[in-house]
């Protein structure tokens, strides 16, 4: 058997074959900020739930994480300040063997995402004690989930054990649902029992005045928290059904003097600025090819992308090898935008595969948002 001195070497060996600059906690931090965390130490305090987590994990994982840590690292982190309530195997595992893999899964998969739609539902309570109880219990789930889903488990189990069933009205429902509850239900949920025994006492002496402005604050977290789940939305949206395939998004960039390929690039950074909550959205909004019409018509918007536009030569060299080899089937799936053209689709697809092929047409990166301004620019219809 290996003592306990010399698995401590191996483990120290392993933790330092993992390790990440200051420049890429910095930058870690500044990621978690961007996708919504709040706190502070954030980039450390990942880092420290990266660790464990490659610890445990198999042998290629590790050795991937270990060939370039920094790199690896902020992949994580990308993934993970996305999903901030995300419980770490390790104590999904120690739930496990505490209650089963019945009750497990159910926790994990049901009660938890519940419990915390409901917080973030309860940060625009009219009562200024209850949202703010909801905003600490986030911000502390966001910041410790691992702890914070241990104890909610807990507290399920022993409501359980007391009563027989769980009555709470939102176990039936969708995470979506409840967090767009038009009403809060009239019931004490397991993270308010939470919230109160971990701040009650910090609350208790505050003033009415005080305690306004922290529930002010939790509903201004809200508010921009639901923005930023429309811009996703949107974003997934957008990544199906591309902006730059869209008649109207078409002529306003020919207006505007964008050829193609520097549409494709704004949309691209478009998309970015969207997925980080930097564009303004309304839930249930749809496509957001307005918005985006909006963001390449501001002038300074296109100066700053059209600077800083490069493309890979082979991808475009493979492009227009594969336009060269299109037949009539494509145009089976053109967007339902193009069909006005269909009379002359066989005519116009020919000349637009020759003008690529020959070099009198820039190569596309997006050969159907390509053929898009072609059939536009036609003059036909």
């Amino acid at each position: 058997m290996v003592d306990v001195k010399s698995r401590t070497r191996l483990l120290e060996k392993r933790v330092a074959a993992l390790a990440v600059s200051n420049d890429t906690i910095e930058l870690a931090t500044n990621i978690c900020q961007d996708n919504g965390m709040r706190g502070s130490g954030l980039g450390n305090l990942l880092r420290k739930e990266w660790l464990n987590d490659i610890l445990v994990s198999s042998s290629e994982d590790f050795r991937q994480a270990s060939s370039d840590p920094d790199t690896q690292f902020l992949n994580w982190i990308s993934v993970r300040s996305k999903n901030r309530y995300h419980v770490t195997f390790r104590k999904i595992e120690a739930a496990r063997e505490t209650y089963g893999a019945s009750w497990t899964t159910r926790l994990y998969g049901f009660v938890w995402p519940q419990e915390i739609a409901l917080a973030q539902r309860c940060r625009l309570a009219d009562n200024p004690l209850l949202a703010t109880l909801s905003a600490l219990f986030l911000r502390e789930a966001e910041g410790n989930p691992g702890e914070v889903f241990s104890t909610i488990c807990e507290l399920y189990i022993n409501k359980f054990m007391e009563t027989g069933s769980d009555h709470s009205s939102i176990r039936d429902m969708k995470v979506s649902d409840i967090r767009f509850l038009p009403e809060i239900p009239d019931e004490l949920a397991l993270f308010q029992q939470y919230a109160a025994a971990r701040y009650d006492e910090r609350l208790s002496g505050m003033s009415a005045d005080k305690l306004q402005v922290l529930a002010d604050l939790a509903a201004k977290d809200e508010i921009r928290d639901r923005n930023l789940l429309a811009c996703r939305a949107s974003v997934v949206i957008a990544r199906e059904h591309p902006l730059r395939r869209m008649i109207p998004v078409i002529s306003s960039a020919d207006l505007h003097r964008l050829t193609p390929n520097e549409l494709y690039q704004v949309e691209e950074v478009f998309l970015g600025k969207l997925d980080a909550g930097k564009i303004d959205v309304q839930v249930g909004s749809g496509s957001p090819y307005g918005p985006f019409i909006g963001f390449f018509s501001d002038e300074e918007n296109r100066r700053d992308i059209l600077g800083t536009l490069a493309f890979d030569v082979e991808v475009l060299d493979q492009q227009q090898w594969e336009i060269a080899n299109l037949n009539y089937e494509w145009l089976n799936d053109l967007p339902t935008d193009y069909r006005k053209w269909r009379k002359h689709w066989h005519p116009l697809m020919e000349q637009w595969q020759t003008a690529v092929v020959e070099g009198d047409r820039e190569i596309p990166m997006d050969p159907v948002s390509d053929f898009g301004f072609f059939l536009f620019k036609s003059g036909l219809a």
